[in-house]
């Protein structure tokens, strides 16, 4: 450091004093604690330069360093650091710079061993005068002795090129620094008592730490109108006065949010973080500290509390600083039952009896959120994906790390640790760059936190996932399972669009992302991208008998609907799965067989007896034998709903049934002929209807009289939520109807009129309780009906749509004739007739080219009008009549 004076006027000072060196700024100036004139603080400090001297400079500011400047230093710095001494100021400049002279306890003048040794040289008086003392004249001789010597700057060698690096990569550094175990450094600098820059001379890095498992009391920055925290000026001072431009060794531990390296620093093996502790100059942080430390800084710290010791002075017995510790209380093992949107774990808590689910929230961390529709934060659906392919179903540890309140609802949130064996859970989602660690502004933070933050910073030096430069969701999909009126035609259509894509793709993947019952699924098709709701093909999950008047069979049945539905969710909800469609139902549902783990669904649920075959989709489904061989096992066991089935009662009920057949076919002429309003169509050969009495009003009429008067006097109750299976009133098209809850999606229930035959989508709001108990009983008025002995493609086969069409054109308002030909379980198998034309419906459509005979329907009971509809089939056929257009569509079989 130059002294060279010019332009300052000097003025003489009688001054002395002593004190201890607490820096070296450069070859020629220290700076000296004067411990004895210490009061209520930090003793006052004292730069002195050293008089008739000049060393070289050290670059300031980005400034390279002069030659020289730092071996001069450094000779200077490890001659007296930390050293007693007494000095003799000379003279003091305007501008309060003070030039003196320094000696250390023993005598050893400072000035004479710089000079000696090279490192300053003397400034000579002017051409003509003496030197103004013998001290003078003494350093001119020992600077003349260092040249000729050739020493320190005289010396013939190259000087260090220092070149300070005090911008970096905090993460690479960091990763080169644990490489070892320690460094060596010299801490030039203190902010505040546990935050400090330190210089490593093997690279000269300039990197500004913070004390692991520590924190002492703030200092603002300069020129902001804020006052130290208490204790804080003198816990500054502790760290300086023992350890600036000290040699110390450095221990990396981690890494803060603001790119600050934490670690350990000592000095003659005594830790800096645990001193401060002691000394009650510093608070114990537990998320950052080392692991092999905390018992002794937790002893560290409460000695200095139970000794009142300054940060401690008023606080009372028992108190501590420690925001969070775990202990064995806290933490518990469990099961994933389902991944949640942001972070959010479900987790059956196996250690408790009986096992409770709890939701937990991963600590410490913000994992982007999956929004309905397209507006996903990016990389939402990948960090979701990440977390459900490596926990579902997995057993988890689960470690309490703090509790949160909202200011608002005061409902608290319990924030864990989770761990897969001995994987972070948190920290497995940060390295994948797909999670942010969060900035607590308190205490409460999980302990890994140090680790989560160098996760963090090592995925985003990677520019993983979110950290990519334009960050967007890889993925997205197109959602057909909205239920928006404004978009309802758009999604049908797009609906009927993807059908043909996932049918020819055979056996798809997908992963299942709600289960609403035993056999109705939310799943995700990623190869398509697209979201579908699925229904189960060939089989009837179990439901409520709402008409049923014997309680306990209703409390079997809801039981067992109980069991069903948590026993798909166990198997499937989030797995992946593969699907294998075959149709589209009415309500935009596709229809096929799900596989979880090469196994049929609808297999597995006939055999646990949660369902029963479905005779009509049965028959149309490639594992038909297996879903009646299943439900045969079921009903050996004697399991679900077939608990009290008694086989030798249904061989009885069949024989009966089978006899009936056999009298109506001997007995033709016997055919009594019913009047039927088709009420619903549900595909060209698929419809229901009701019976009409000959004269007078229907049973329908009078059932609605009823529901109006039963409806009006229940007023709409916001508080009513009926429950899957349950039998209500539904406000629809201006009246009420009878309606059973198939399913519930959020607010929307998926209701079907019974007396009707057909199904909507409604609001809560349109609902009411049934109070009537004869109108609860009453068995449905609309029966599910089929054309007899025809096959009529479904809604979503090629032609399938234009026979409906046809089908409604025929039977629409009118009153016509029909005759059960024969009985599929509970659905009638009609020849229809409109008796006002004589056309016979099964006929037309036939003679239309919508249908052909289905061969393996009981054509024997009426071999006439079968003959005749094979006439017609034959000419619909050569004609290349719709279904035929093609060429012939018969099955094989």
């Amino acid at each position: 450091m130059s002294n060279n004076q010019k332009g300052n006027k000097k003025k003489k000072v009688k001054d002395s004093g002593r004190g201890i060196i607490k820096a070296v700024n450069s070859g020629d100036s220290v700076v000296i604690l004067e411990l004895e004139k210490a009061y209520n603080g930090p003793p006052p400090e004292r730069e002195i330069y050293f008089s008739m001297l000049n060393a070289p400079r050290l670059g300031r500011r980005g400034a390279n360093d002069a030659p020289w400047a730092w071996e001069s230093r450094e000779f200077l710095r490890e001659l007296c650091i930390g050293k007693s001494v007494s000095f003799e100021i000379d003279f003091k400049t305007e501008t309060g710079r003070e030039f003196g002279v320094v000696s250390l306890s023993n005598g050893l003048n400072l000035l004479k061993e710089v000079v000696s040794n090279g490192y300053a040289q003397v400034r000579r008086p002017k051409e003509g005068r003496d030197p103004k003392d013998d001290l003078h004249e003494e350093l001119i001789q020992l600077d003349e002795a260092a040249e000729q010597k050739k020493v320190g700057l005289y010396s013939e060698g190259k000087p260090i090129k220092r070149n300070v690096i005090s911008s970096y990569s905090s993460i690479d550094l960091f990763n080169k620094l644990k490489k070892k175990e320690s460094h060596d450094a010299i801490l030039e600098w203190v902010r505040d008592g546990s935050t400090m820059r330190i210089l490593f001379p093997s690279s000269f890095h300039n990197v500004l730490i913070k004390l692991s498992g520590c924190e002492s009391p703030n200092i603002p920055p300069p020129g902001k109108q804020q006052q130290p925290e208490p204790f804080a000026r003198e816990a500054k001072f502790f760290s300086e006065r023992y350890l600036l431009h000290r040699n110390v060794e450095f221990f990396p531990t981690g890494m803060g949010l603001n790119d600050e390296i934490y670690g350990i620093i000592k000095m003659g093996g005594k830790s800096l973080a645990e001193e401060l502790l002691r000394a009650g100059l510093a608070r114990y942080i537990e998320w950052h500290a080392p692991a092999d430390l905390k018992e002794r800084y937790q002893a560290s710290e409460k000695h200095a509390q139970d000794n009142k010791l300054r940060l401690w002075r008023n606080v009372k017995v028992g108190e501590s600083s420690r925001s969070n510790s775990n202990n064995n209380d806290d933490e518990f093992t469990g099961k994933v039952c389902e991944i949640h949107n942001g972070g959010q774990l479900l987790v059956l808590d196996t250690t408790q009896n009986p096992s409770v689910k709890k939701i937990v929230a991963l600590s410490s961390i913000r994992v982007p959120y999956l929004k309905t529709g397209q507006d996903n934060e990016p990389y939402a659906y990948e960090a979701k994906e990440l977390l459900r392919k490596r926990l579902i179903g997995k057993k988890v540890t689960c470690r309490l790390d703090y509790v949160n309140t909202n200011p608002n609802t005061k409902k608290e949130r319990e924030y864990y640790s989770v761990f897969l064996d001995k994987t972070n859970v948190a920290c497995l989602l940060l390295s994948r760059g797909l999670g942010k660690v969060l900035n607590h502004k308190d205490n409460n933070r999980s302990p890994s936190y140090d680790q989560l933050i160098l996760t963090e910073k090592t995925a985003k030096s990677k520019s993983k996932g979110i950290w990519k430069k334009n960050a967007s969701s890889s993925f997205t999909y197109t959602d057909l399972t909205l239920r928006d009126e404004d978009k309802a035609a758009a999604i049908k259509k797009q609906t009927k669009n993807f059908l043909p894509f996932l049918k020819k793709a055979g056996r798809v993947p997908g992963v299942v992302e709600f289960v609403f019952n035993s056999s109705s699924i939310k799943i995700l098709v990623p190869k398509e991208t697209v979201m579908v709701v699925f229904v189960l093909e060939g089989i009837k999950g179990v439901s409520t008998n709402n008409n049923s008047n014997n309680n306990n069979n209703e409390d079997d049945n809801n039981k067992v609907a109980e069991n069903a539905l948590e026993y798909v969710r166990s198997k499937i909800h989030q797995r992946d799965v593969d699907i294998i469609v075959s149709s589209l139902d009415k309500n935009n549902r596709f229809i096929g067989n799900l596989f979880i783990n090469k196994k049929n669904l609808s297999e597995m649920l006939l055999e646990k007896g949660y369902a029963k075959v479905f005779g009509p989709a049965a028959q149309r489904s490639n594992y038909k034998d297996q879903l009646y061989a299943a439900e045969q096992r079921a009903k050996d066991s004697k399991v679900g709903i077939w608990k009290n089935y008694d086989e030798e009662a249904e061989r009885q009920k069949q024989l009966e049934a089978a006899a009936a057949k056999e009298n109506n076919n001997n007995n033709n002429s016997g055919k009594k002929w019913h009047q039927v309003v088709v009420t619903e169509i549900c595909d060209g050969g698929w419809f229901y209807c009701r019976t009409l009495p000959p004269v007078g009003p229907s049973e329908f009429d009078t059932l609605m009289n009823d529901i109006q008067q039963d409806a009006e006097s229940s007023n709409a109750n916001p508080n009513f939520k009926p429950s899957v299976n349950t039998l209500v009133y539904c406000n629809h098209q201006n009246k009420f109807h009878r309606a059973h809850i198939d399913n519930i999606e959020g607010n929307d229930y998926f209701v079907f009129f019974p007396d009707v035959g057909s199904a909507s989508v409604v609001s809560q709001n349109q609902l009411r309780p049934i109070n009537d108990k004869n109108i609860q009983n009453k068995p449905p008025l609309a029966k599910e009906s089929f054309l007899a002995y025809l096959s009529i493609p479904p809604l979503e086969e090629e032609f399938g749509e234009e026979a409906a069409d046809h089908l409604e054109d025929i039977t629409k308002d009118k009153i016509l004739m029909a005759n059960i030909e024969y009985q599929d379980e509970d659905r009638w198998n009609l020849n229809l007739a409109d008796p006002k034309t004589t056309l016979n419906i099964n006929v037309d459509m036939v003679k239309s080219g919508f249908g052909f005979v289905n061969k393996q329907s009981p054509t024997y009971h009426n071999k006439q009008l079968v003959k005749e509809l094979y006439k017609l089939q034959e000419e619909a056929h050569k004609a290349h009549l719709n279904i035929w257009k093609y060429g012939d569509v018969t099955p094989d079989f």
